[in-house]
């Protein structure tokens, strides 16, 4: 059962409900305001994971060949790259788990599916479907990429924080309807009364249009005496800005919840650099290790894997970079060897450049081991053996 119908559930609100509509109404706002704050979490998630690479090695090197394009360009002949790995993400939250379908040099989303648990023995699935097509393959365990995620503990944080603040908020709305409203009174004389139910209904309409439409107004009969209220309440009137910050709770709690830091999910842009860093660290990395463990089980054997054949995938281009600003950074991994200059330009999401030495990694002079360091001379003298050189600042191997 998906997460969205199961609110239905535990909100207390069934499709066929038939009953009071205010009763209705409150529950519909319930629902609303969790889906809401649910689905800016899982958009979160799902953009980011979207600007993932998924890096294809065989037999221990890189390979960008037909399953690099596979996983990152066009998984199949109906979607895109982003548009699959988005669909992947909202499944796997919204129904706790997903199954890929590896057919050919395909991979497909399934819609729908049976699994069946054989105990110590590989789990299987059947009746798969995606789309319009249905399946009568039975697969095996190590077949596909079956992917599954536990969020019972969001389901209970909504669940009780949708019992408190809809009703909360129920209040804070009708204060402010009551704050900016008006009231009035309608005082009929003994001649001009009423005769029956069914003339106060009509007189309840029009003054209900009287309040309601912009431009309107209200004829009054002889023996009627229509008094307005004073209903600003001065010092107690709602503001809307106080239903924002209930909704801005509600939001907070869920994302804590999905382990997204609170600016993330509200779009907040101070501090974003360490809160990026912790939503990748806290929430991210965990997501993309089970769908690399799917991806791997599914495209490739034990053999193959354990000689090299694999995916890898790089959360380093969820992160933007400003070359600019990194660029001291980007100076010292280059000169301490950590990394090529086409590693780099990876990491900034540009294309590496087709020549030998841009993968070479290079380093300067000045690092030097410690057995090179015990040779020199008391006196402190140049170092002679390999590694060392007269001119700490001079690079080695750099190309002229």
């Amino acid at each position: 059962m998906s997460f969205k119908k199961s609110l239905w559930e535990f909100l207390g609100l069934r499709k066929d409900f038939e009953g009071d509509d205010i009763v209705i109404n409150k529950l519909k706002t319930k629902f609303a305001i969790s889906d809401l704050a649910y689905e800016i979490c899982v958009q979160r998630i799902a953009k980011a994971i979207c600007k993932c690479e998924y890096r294809t090695y065989k037999n221990g090197k890189e390979d960008k060949g037909a399953e690099y394009y596979k996983l990152n360009i066009r998984p199949n002949p109906n979607q895109t790259a982003t548009e699959f790995w988005q669909a992947v993400v909202e499944k796997l939250y919204d129904e706790q788990e997903a199954l890929l379908i590896s057919e050919g040099s395909h991979l497909y989303l399934a819609d729908g599916f049976i699994r069946k648990e054989n105990g110590l023995k590989p789990d299987t699935f059947e009746k798969v479907t995606i789309g319009t097509y249905k399946s009568n393959k039975t697969y095996a365990a190590d077949e596909v990429a079956f992917l599954s995620l536990s969020n019972q503990r969001i389901k209970n944080l909504l669940k009780s924080t949708m019992d408190e603040y809809g009703e909360l908020m129920d209040v804070a709305a009708n204060a402010y309807k009551n704050g900016v409203g008006m009231k009035a009174k309608l005082h009929i004389s003994s001649q001009g009364r009423a005769k029956d139910d069914e003339a106060d209904k009509k007189i309840k309409k029009a003054l209900k249009t009287f309040y309601n439409e912009p431009n309107s107004c209200y004829i009054e009969r002889e023996g009627y005496n229509f008094q307005p209220f004073d209903t600003s309440r001065k010092g107690t009137q709602q503001s809307t800005r106080d239903i924002k910050a209930m909704l801005d709770d509600v939001l907070e709690m869920t994302s804590k919840a999905f382990l997204i830091p609170s600016n993330i999910a509200n779009g907040e842009v101070t501090d974003t650099s360490k809160a990026v860093d912790d939503f990748l660290t806290f929430c991210l990395d965990s997501v993309l290790r089970l769908i690399e463990d799917g991806l791997n089980n599914a495209l490739y054997t034990e053999q193959e894997y354990l000689a090299g054949t694999k995916v890898k995938v790089n959360a380093q281009t969820i992160k933007h970079v400003d070359v600019l600003d990194a660029s001291a950074a980007i100076d010292k991994l280059i000169s301490c060897g950590a990394k090529s200059v086409n590693d780099i330009l990876r990491i900034m999401g540009d294309e590496p450049i087709d020549e030998e030495w841009a993968n070479v990694h290079w380093i300067t002079k000045n690092y030097t081991s410690i057995d090179t360091l015990t040779k020199m001379g008391a006196d402190g003298g140049p170092i002679t053996t390999e590694g060392g050189g007269t001119n700490e600042n001079e690079n080695a191997g750099v190309p002229e």
